[in-house]
């Protein structure tokens, strides 16, 4: 991973990918951060980044897309405003259909997280790394999926020798 933006980078291919999970997960964020409020594009990138709503850098850009979109698309509405401390700015607010599709983006968060971890679970098992169970979540900004090992199963009970056998 990317120490400066924390995309997946290859560096036998020298490429950087942003897998769409990423992608999509910012759109959920910015629809969450409006469900609490209104606020400027600058304002919400800020919070996502503060928040790690999602892995890696968040930059205003990247947001004010989601954004236009949303907005094309009726889940958010904008209002210009006057700035005096520069030029003018948009407010954004969630719009109904916003919050339709953030409790969309909750359910299909909900069965992907899911199904990453019995995907982390096999992966695990294949590697031979001791793990806890699937359905275990401790993620944290700039840490491993797990934050520590789960305890190793129990190891069955050694056999003794039968006498008079």
């Amino acid at each position: 991973m990317c120490s400066r933006c924390r995309c997946l980078a290859d560096p036998a291919a020298g490429a950087r990918v942003r897998p769409a999970i990423v992608e999509g997960a910012l759109e959920a964020a910015v629809l969450l951060l409006l469900a609490e409020g209104s606020g400027y594009g600058y304002e919400l990138a800020a919070a996502t980044e503060r928040r790690a709503l999602v892995p890696g850098r968040v930059t205003p850009a990247r947001v004010y897309e989601v954004l236009r979109r949303l907005e094309d698309e009726g889940a958010v509405t904008s209002r210009g405003e006057g700035s005096p401390e520069g030029p003018d700015r948009r407010r954004y607010r969630l719009a109904r259909r916003g919050r339709a599709r953030l409790d969309g983006w909750a359910e299909a968060l909900r069965l992907t997280e899911q199904a990453l971890q019995r995907l982390l679970h096999a992966h695990a098992h294949v590697r031979g790394v001791p793990h806890g169970h699937p359905g275990e979540v401790t993620a944290s900004r700039g840490a491993s999926a797990r934050t520590g090992r789960a305890p190793a199963p129990p190891r069955p009970a050694a056999r003794t020798a039968r006498s008079g056998t």
